[in-house]
């Protein structure tokens, strides 16, 4: 065998070597991916669970936010005070979710409910008048999708 002989081997080991490399990286690649989207799943679910815990937990806190639905002029200033907070928090949950729904870490099944429950909270006059007052705090791209949403309810209703 020849020094040309050997480097031929030799270059055709080092192509199966680097053929195995991508192979290896790519399988690894594909394992991070699923692993991002079930952690984005148990981070949606848990925010969920929050929501039906407060429910259960402090049903006095439901009747505030029903009320505030209907009618944020009539709460009182602690009231208005949950009902604000509430929405702040839902509202900037959909904004993480969103961004990580455009980045396709998040089934879209799952991306569908949750703009679902939130297209019910924003139809409500009470979370309407909220966004007006609150929208400023959000990213320009999030303000058009949440404005997106308001506008679809308004034509189809």
């Amino acid at each position: 065998m020849d020094i040309t002989t050997l480097a031929a081997w030799g270059e055709f080991l080092g192509g199966i070597a680097v053929v195995a490399s991508l192979i290896y990286l790519a399988s690894q690649i594909r394992q991070n991916s699923k692993l991002l989207r079930v952690s984005t799943t148990i981070s949606v679910c848990e925010s969920d669970i929050e929501y039906a815990r407060l429910r259960i937990e402090k049903p006095e806190s439901m009747l505030v936010l029903r009320a505030g639905f209907a009618d944020r002029e009539s709460l009182t200033e602690v009231e208005r005070e949950i009902f604000d907070g509430y929405l702040d928090l839902s509202i900037r949950i959909l904004q993480k979710d969103y961004y990580v729904a455009q980045d396709g870490a998040m089934k879209q099944s799952l991306w569908q409910g949750e703009q679902r429950g939130m297209y019910w909270v924003l139809h409500q006059p009470g979370s309407q008048q909220w966004w007006e007052e609150n929208r400023f705090t959000f990213s320009d791209e999030f303000r058009d999708y949440v404005d997106g949403l308001i506008r679809e309810g308004e034509a189809a209703g």
